[in-house]
């Protein structure tokens, strides 16, 4: 018995010892992985260095930061942690002129002290929970394993411990917040050695990296954080940027997971790419920082990941990759590799239609979706944000930077009334009001609708909105428009940078060229800026100014500056009076074309803008774009279609052989519904349309072949 316990023992022992070696290996492997992917680009000059070493203090400390600050967003002593993370890399790269240097390493220790000692503190828990121990957390790794001479032991243990004690574990969070979290506790366990944890941070870490019907990645494609708001840029970036780190870090390890490729290639694909027309990101997607965050609509940052994922996903995409960081990254042109396409984020109810020429969304929210938030003191003036907000980009910077110095009651594409001062709602996830909202598309063109209805802060306005979406021009449509608020109500037409000529035509066919003011018309036909042309089928009273506008960005951000901040900006809006009953309107919007161009482009639309039915039949395409408020009936060209519930319908191919319907439920709780539809060369087909049920996917887009529907007899 004694021997057998003996030969027992030494197999435990030598299974430990085996374990261990494992660990110590893994520990390796991603340590050099960490090193590899972080010095790989030039280090700083000296001067750079020991310019910052000159506003140290004889502690550590630097003499311009105050570490008592406690802001919510410009939290002025990460700056601390920025200029040591710039140390750390100084004297951790080969090449730097003070690797290694001892002077250095001492201001290392001394600044690393201090920040510990100090243990400053912000009311947002975003600086203490990721802020200052990711970034800070990295360079922690980076003297472990890329230094000449490592930290004391004893620094980086109570460094580890203090980023535990202040960072809560990523268990308590949702989507990019979890994924970030879950970063600060893989660095916190490599510092420790900790295998456990660090098999708890990747764990962790993809857990997001999957479809859900909660915060994070939907089922359409876009990416939803703060509740069911719209958030596919800024947190939604989030994703793709630890994603890639912490993808780097574990490679070739066990932790490596390629089975998330197929997921993040479609959010990449489908939801990332498309919100950038050129180098600018559209400011619908990055919630309450893209309207109130200086440079925020700047895109450029998205090329590297987009460029690592070409290398990583299925090759046929490679070319969809590459071309798109080229354009994004500003090496090729806005329209470089743009193809064709159209798509509504039934989760989200937002909508992108872009073609090589140009790109529009249109943002709207229900009482499933969150309006635009405001929070920390940010987009205190963004409460229209998400009430139909058209953004219209051909070269993508037409609002770059535009926010401190428009006017929030005119955000394109809405209509709303033009109040004195724009309300303020509370902070974080406000829930719109409408039932009705939702859009239709067959991967090229699309249609989106919503019932805009607003009972707050006496806002009192409601109008059923639709955009219609073809190649070369899109109809926007309003009816139903009716308010009891006092002031006018006007519908927004565009609003952005003031970029060459304003030329009209009017009815009759006299062009002219507008100057700098303001100009009201009741009698034009054409309006041309900035390489968009609007059409206006029917006298409509319309306002245009030009004029330089001023604001600063602390008007709308409490973490920013005060400097006044000057832009000249064309804005053009309908105005439907006061307390209007039953208002509407129609124009159409033809990017990239000037007004001869389009008039030549226009297709043959015939159109209906009523309160119970909106449509647009386009007789070149031969495609009939229908949003039924109500049951009810289109008769025009031989075309018949009826539909016994509200739904918004696309029926392509008329008078082909395979005409296809496409139809979606603006309700998102009907189970189905009966349509009938008969096109020339056919017999009339009757659909039993059965809509998709399951909570990710209400309100998507259910298709059937015309041909193979049953005939009515």
């Amino acid at each position: 018995m004694k021997y057998i316990h003996v030969i027992l023992f030494t197999f435990a022992f030598l299974a430990s010892a085996r374990t261990q070696a494992d660990d110590t290996a893994l520990f390796e492997k991603i340590q050099k992985n960490i090193v590899e992917k972080t010095l790989n680009r030039a280090p700083q000059k000296e001067k750079d260095i020991q310019a910052i070493i000159d506003k140290m203090g004889e502690k550590g400390e630097f003499k311009d930061i105050d570490y008592t600050d406690k802001a919510v967003a410009s939290w002025t002593p990460c700056t601390h942690t920025s200029r040591l993370n710039q140390l750390i890399y100084a004297f951790c790269h080969p090449e730097s002129a003070v690797y290694g240097n001892e002077e250095l390493y001492k201001r290392i220790c001394q600044g690393l002290t201090y920040w510990y000692d100090v243990n400053p503190k912000s009311t947002n828990w975003w600086w203490q929970n990721i802020g200052w121990p990711q970034s800070l957390g990295l360079s922690l790794c980076l003297m472990q394993g890329a230094s000449p001479k490592p930290l004391p032991q004893e620094l980086t243990a109570k460094m580890a411990k203090r980023m535990a004690e202040i960072s809560a574990g990523p268990d308590r969070y949702t989507g990019a917040n979890k994924q970030d979290v879950a970063l600060v506790w893989f660095y916190i366990a490599m510092l420790t050695k900790d295998k456990e944890q660090l098999s708890h941070a990747v764990e962790q870490f993809y857990e997001p990296m999957a479809y859900t019907t909660e915060e994070g990645i939907q089922y359409d494609a876009s990416y939803q954080q703060h509740g069911h708001q719209l958030y596919t840029s800024g947190y939604g970036t989030v994703v793709l940027n630890v994603f890639f780190k912490l993808a780097f870090f574990i490679k070739d390890t066990e932790y490596e997971k390629k089975e998330y490729t197929s997921i993040l290639s479609d959010y990449i694909r489908n939801g990332i790419i498309p919100i950038n027309r050129g180098a600018y990101t559209l400011f619908a997607t990055g919630g309450r920082g893209h309207l109130s965050r200086i440079g925020a609509t700047n895109g450029k940052g998205f090329a590297t990941n987009i460029r690592q994922m070409a290398d990583l996903d299925d090759p046929k995409y490679r070319e969809t990759y590459l071309n798109a960081a080229a354009r994004i990254s500003g090496e090729k042109p806005a329209d470089y590799g743009v193809k064709p396409w159209g798509h509504h984020y039934w989760t989200s109810n937002y909508s992108i239609h872009q073609r090589p020429e140009y790109t529009i969304d249109v943002h709207t929210t229900s009482t499933r979706t969150c309006r635009s938030e405001n929070g920390n003191g940010e987009n205190l003036k963004g409460y229209f944000a998400a009430d139909g907000s058209m953004q219209i980009a051909v070269d993508g910077d037409e609002h770059f930077n535009i926010f401190p110095t428009w006017s929030w009651q005119h955000i394109p594409g809405t209509t709303v009334p033009n109040v004195p001062e724009v309300p303020l709602d509370k902070a974080w996830s406000v829930y719109g009001e409408s039932d009705f909202c939702g859009g239709v598309d067959d991967g090229t063109y699309l249609c989106t609708t919503f019932h805009y209805v607003d009972s707050k802060f006496d806002i009192n306005t409601k109008a059923h909105k639709s955009w219609f979406c073809f190649d070369n021009e899109i109809v926007c449509m309003g009816s139903g428009i009716e308010s009891s608020n006092p002031n006018e109500i006007h519908t927004t037409v565009n609003q952005c940078l003031l970029k060459g000529d304003i030329t009209t035509e009017d009815q009759k066919g006299h062009a002219s060229t507008l100057g700098m003011g303001e100009h009201d018309s009741k009698n034009l036909k054409w309006v041309h800026h900035n390489k968009v042309s609007y059409y206006f089928p029917r006298p409509t009273d319309l306002h245009i100014s030009s004029a330089e506008c001023s604001g600063t960005w602390f008007d709308i951000n409490t973490s920013t500056n005060k400097n006044l901040i000057k832009n000249n900006i064309f804005m053009t809006y309908i105005n439907h009076g006061k307390m209007p009953e039953n208002g509407d309107y129609v124009y159409y919007v033809m990017p990239n074309k000037s007004i001869p161009e389009a008039k030549k482009a226009m297709d043959k639309l015939t159109i209906k803008n009523t309160a119970s039915l909106q449509y647009v039949y386009n007789h070149k395409l031969k495609m009939l774009q229908a949003v039924f408020h109500e049951p009810g009936e289109i008769k025009i060209k031989g075309v018949r279609l009826s539909a016994s519930s509200p739904c918004i319908v696309l029926l392509t191919g008329i008078g082909t052989d395979s005409p296809k319907v496409h139809i979606a439920d603006p309700l998102y709780k009907q189970e189905s519904t009966q349509i009938y539809v008969k096109v020339p060369g056919m017999k009339e087909r009757a659909i039993h349309v059965g809509f998709k049920t399951d909570k990710g996917h209400l309100g998507e887009s259910v298709a059937y072949d015309l041909a193979k529907a049953e005939t009515v007899r």
